[in-house]
């Protein structure tokens, strides 16, 4: 698990202290962050589950993960937007002020996932499923 508020990283480990396969750290992941902070927790290169709710460049961390390909993705979309237009990365980025904005599109997040090789699952609210095409039975699968 990664978060980068420290106080809730640390209430996380304490919840988490009878399960040794839960590792937390207390991080900020930006686009260019991600794979180091996976490789760092020796994980398989297609791990079962990945979320990425940052509350603003979900796209852009997803697009550049590189050495991973989890079975399972869940990214948080905007589902405010109704364009397919995405907000430019700026490391210095704040959420103040900006009250309700969660990042990209479903629609242009849909387009990354099939770029990489996923199909679209389901919708809940602000976040989108996809799995990896070649996951279930080789990629055949019934979708609906």
């Amino acid at each position: 698990l990664i978060e980068t508020d420290l106080d809730k990283a640390l209430a996380m480990k304490e919840n988490f202290t009878e399960n040794k396969k839960i590792k937390v750290v207390n991080t900020f992941v930006t686009p260019n962050s991600l794979d180091k902070v996976l490789m760092d927790f020796l994980l398989p290169p297609n791990f079962d589950f990945l979320n990425i709710d940052v509350d603003s460049f979900e796209y852009e961390i997803w697009k550049t993960l590189k050495g991973y390909e989890p079975n399972l993705v869940c990214v948080e979309i905007n589902q405010f937007e109704m364009d397919f237009s995405i907000v430019k990365y700026d490391p210095s980025y704040s959420l103040e002020g900006r009250e309700g904005y969660g990042g990209a599109t479903v629609g242009l997040m849909n387009k990354l996932a099939e770029e990489k090789g996923y199909d679209f699952l389901c919708l809940d609210v602000s976040n989108a499923f996809y799995i990896r095409r070649d996951f279930v039975n080789g990629g055949d699968y019934a979708k609906s």
